[in-house]
């Protein structure tokens, strides 16, 4: 897999700063044990559109967690992380807030999925004993939307494309840096000049 050329970056650089208002865009992606009201974040990843470098990180579950949280194992066979893997060799609620506050620092971070991730965000830092969260969640299709109809008079078929482009460079595989990654390649994919 290569990257696009170093100019596709700066014209990658350009068009997002045409098309939002913060210093750097992130995509973000959460894994999590089920879905529902009782479910818990077990991975959550960052990815620059940009640079297309990720963070992530697997979260050991707390003891509030592991006990009054539901584990679905359908969830565990799409992402494919088993409980004990994760307890052994998941990272502390506390590292993973904190390295994670640290690496969306003054970002707009997009979300394919606002309301389920912005719920396990808020899961994770309520466990450090922190409260809310250090940054809100944007909805990636939005943005999306925006810089397809920045790129094009169709965004519609623009979107289509850049989707089959990322799919094919990227899969999204229900794993938090792929997924991340994946949502990074469909904004790259629709800067102006992008193969």
């Amino acid at each position: 897999m290569t990257d696009p050329p170093a100019g596709n970056a700066a014209s990658l650089r350009r068009f997002l700063a045409a098309v939002r208002d913060d210093a750097a865009i992130l995509c973000l992606d959460f894994e999590a044990s089920s879905i529902g009201p009782h479910s818990y974040p077990i991975e959550v990843a960052l990815c620059d559109p940009v640079s297309l470098v990720v963070h992530s990180w697997l979260i050991r579950p707390v003891p509030e967690w592991l006990a009054l949280g539901v584990w679905d194992p359908a969830s565990a066979a799409i992402h494919g992380i088993a409980l004990d893997w994760l307890v052994a060799s998941g990272q502390p609620v506390e590292m993973v807030a904190e390295s994670l506050a640290e690496a969306a620092k003054g970002a707009r971070v997009l979300s394919d999925s606002p309301r389920h991730d912005g719920h396990w965000l808020r899961r994770l830092y309520a466990a450090t004993g922190a409260g809310s969260p250090p940054f809100a969640l944007d909805d990636f299709h939005r943005f999306a939307w925006a810089a397809a109809a920045h790129r094009s008079p169709r965004p519609d078929g623009a979107l289509v494309r850049a989707e089959a482009e990322a799919q094919a460079r990227c899969p999204a595989t229900h794993r938090a840096g792929p997924d991340a990654r994946h949502n990074a390649e469909i904004l790259r994919r629709l800067a102006p000049d992008a193969g």
